[in-house]
């Protein structure tokens, strides 16, 4: 357990803080390079709090889990060493292999001849050149917008009228005159 520029340091990942009007100038002071060592009792329960001796001759202070720690805040001891144990694990593992140094190696490659390309590419037109025509340019796709849209809502009341048809045809057929009616008889 030591005091750092971070907080009040456990394992590798764990910082707790406590609500010492001092602790911001001690991480201050650790923050310059002066680290020290405190005593501590942990519960081996719940990682979420800790009892910290900030300074000698005085009793524990309890200390809590600080936000960037907080994934770690409320289990067991033995499962926080274990994650610690398997990230480390994690980082041994994520060492270059022939595959990544291989798709490294391709992509500098690609790189590069792109870098070759552009030199040997013609300069680039003035920024008049390239914005002569813009306006017109711009009129055109915004007229070809406007006419898909309204040529979709052609389409769409085209649709809308044909099924408007077909339902009232539907219904002509199947409405029965009064005056064509049978007459049951008695």
């Amino acid at each position: 357990m030591s005091m750092t520029s971070k907080g009040i340091r456990l394992n590798d990942d764990m910082y707790y803080e406590c609500d010492r009007p001092e602790f911001e100038d001690w991480k201050t002071i650790a923050r310059s390079g002066a680290r020290w060592s405190m005593e501590a009792r942990i519960d081996q329960d719940n990682s979420s709090f800790i009892y910290v001796r900030l300074q000698k001759m005085e009793g524990f202070t309890r200390c809590t889990l600080m936000l960037q720690s907080s994934s770690l805040e409320g289990l067991h001891r033995a499962d926080v060493l274990f994650f610690e144990d398997w990230k480390k694990l994690e980082k041994i593992r994520a060492k270059p292999d022939t595959k990544s140094v291989e798709q490294h190696q391709r992509r500098k490659a690609i790189v590069k001849h792109a870098q070759g390309e552009a030199k040997n590419a013609p300069p680039l037109s003035s920024k008049v050149e390239r914005t002569r025509g813009m306006k017109e340019r711009r009129r055109e796709v915004i007229e070809e917008a406007r006419l898909s849209s309204s040529s979709a809502k052609v389409e769409r009341k085209n649709e809308e009228t044909n099924y408007v048809e077909q339902w009232s045809e539907e219904r002509n057929k199947k409405v029965v005159s009064l005056l064509k009616r049978k007459k049951d008889n008695d």
